[in-house]
């Protein structure tokens, strides 16, 4: 399975963006 890298991207941001909201 082939992952898009807007694909990652998206997905990391979305990880990252809660993340640095709670600290």
């Amino acid at each position: 399975m082939a992952f898009d890298h807007r694909q990652i991207l998206s997905l990391l941001d979305d990880l990252m963006k809660p993340i640095s909201t709670v600290k």
